[in-house]
């Protein structure tokens, strides 16, 4: 039952855990040898090593990869890992604690060449060429972001959420704190960040906001610029009918795109940030299945992945022709989508709510579920976005 990404590695083959299965029913490691068509299990995790994984597998530099798993190791908190896919050594590197336990996200490698993750109480810094962790002091969870300058943001959602700033000169700090005032002329920020910000190409720093502000919608916000300060750009399902937000954002042309809860038909929006402009408009009011009311994307957590073609993709679990899970495809700017593939009725829901795609360097997208296929355990997949192919890879067991 994988639960992350895929990731395709300087090898070519793409690679990724699963939270259960394997020998301990634990999860595993495994990879997919795209052009033999070849699956293979690398590694069963178990109680020691670590198990049940939640984030996504890190190649390094040096062409190790990187993770946490959520439980297991000594006190059954998880464990920080490494995994060298030429030998297929697995070495346990940390054994997690109550103060940075059941991490759920993913290692970053910064442009210094340093690791960083975060759990529970601490921020993680690995240097891949001495070995040597330093657990730094700081609250968040999901997966850290970098700026251009090599500071490292990450955000906690304690008593509302709380961004953090580790700077290499002077440590870890206090960058904001997240609020529900609404206060004119800038809009709130919201409360309970989401996992994941993304550093756009005007330096400034976007996330969203899952509560707070009227409606307690959440909002839109940004944080840099010459004072360092946290502004909320858009109190979602107050100014534009966009509803509870999606994560994860992406940019095209100085412009952000995500997705949003509620609507015209309260079956989720596709909107849009204008950096230029500093607006938000409502591009498409979805209509995903005639009777469904997505009036909230927390559980449906869509994101859009951007194709070499200048297209974006995303797996939604729900809708299509059956209500059972579709694929759509949006031209950035446009006042539609199209559906390229629905899921077949009998399949049940392929798609669900945690469902990520990779682009390969061949152009095809890949993703895994978490349920279905042949033994109701998932399969790995991939979509061919010119012939509109959709191709069972993999069945997990």
């Amino acid at each position: 039952a994988p639960l992350g990404s895929l990731i395709q590695s300087s090898d070519g083959k793409l690679y990724g855990m699963t939270s259960l299965g394997g020998t301990d029913a634990k999860g595993v490691i495994f990879r997919y040898d795209i052009l033999t068509g070849t699956y293979e299990k690398l590694k069963d995790f178990n109680a020691t090593d670590g198990s049940s994984p939640r984030g996504d597998l890190l190649e390094a530099a040096n062409g190790m990869m990187y993770g946490f798993t959520l439980n297991g190791g000594a006190s059954n908190y998880g464990t920080m890992f490494s995994f060298d896919k030429t030998t297929l050594t697995y070495t346990k590197i940390q054994d997690l604690v109550f103060a940075n336990r059941n991490p759920t996200g993913s290692f970053i490698e910064a442009s210094s060449g340093l690791l960083y993750g975060v759990a529970s109480t601490h921020l993680f810094q690995y240097n891949t060429s001495t070995g040597v962790l330093n657990l730094l002091s700081g609250n968040g969870s999901g997966t850290p972001t970098e700026d251009q300058y090599g500071n490292i943001f990450f955000a906690s959602r304690t008593s509302g959420g709380v961004l953090s700033k580790y700077s290499p000169f002077s440590g870890v700090s206090t960058a904001a704190t997240f609020t529900s005032s609404t206060a004119l002329p800038n809009f709130s920020a919201g409360t309970y960040p989401c996992n994941g910000m993304l550093l756009a190409s005007d330096g400034l720093l976007y996330g969203v906001t899952s509560q707070g502000s009227s409606g307690n919608a959440g909002a839109l916000y940004t944080y840099g610029g010459s004072a360092n300060s946290l502004r909320g750009l858009e109190i979602f399902d107050i100014r534009a009918r966009i509803g509870k937000s999606s994560a994860e954002l992406v940019e095209v042309d100085k412009k952000l795109y995500g997705f949003g809860g509620g609507g015209k038909y309260n079956q989720g929006t596709i909107y849009r940030y204008d950096m230029l402009t500093d607006s938000v408009e409502v591009m498409v009011d979805m209509i995903l299945f005639p009777g469904s009311v997505i009036s909230t994307m927390n559980d449906l957590d869509l994101n859009f992945v951007k194709h070499p073609n200048g297209k974006l993709y995303c797996f939604i679990y729900c809708g299509g022709t059956a209500n059972t899970g579709h694929l759509i495809e949006y031209v950035p700017g446009a006042s539609t989508y199209t559906t390229i593939y629905n899921n077949s009725p009998t399949g049940g829901n392929i798609f669900n709510t945690k469902i990520r795609i990779t682009v390969g360097q061949d152009g095809l997208l890949y993703g895994v579920t978490s349920n279905t296929g042949a033994n109701n355990y998932g399969v790995l997949f991939s979509f061919d976005v010119v012939t509109n192919t959709f191709t069972v890879l993999h069945d997990f067991t």
